[in-house]
């Protein structure tokens, strides 16, 4: 089950999940839809279809959300 889920696209799940595609995207330099594309193959990867589940499967296989803590502080502080 946790084949395809990588470092990355849980980077960009927490970053989606704690402020918004758009929000996210400009946080990380990547375009929205690179975002949304990152969700999907996450959610593809864990058999889930929303934000919701990919959270609970996510807890579930204790696999943690590796840099929520970083990526608010670099949305918090513009980028840096």
């Amino acid at each position: 089950m946790t084949d395809g889920v990588t470092e990355r696209r849980l980077e960009v799940f927490a970053a989606a999940l704690a402020m918004g595609n758009r929000d996210a995207a400009e946080a990380l330099g990547l375009t929205e839809q690179t975002v949304k594309n990152h969700v999907g193959d996450l959610f593809s990867a864990l058999g889930v279809h929303s934000r919701c589940e990919a959270a609970i499967v996510l807890g579930w296989l204790k696999i943690p959300e590796p840099v929520r803590d970083k990526t608010h502080r670099r949305h918090a502080d513009g980028g840096k």
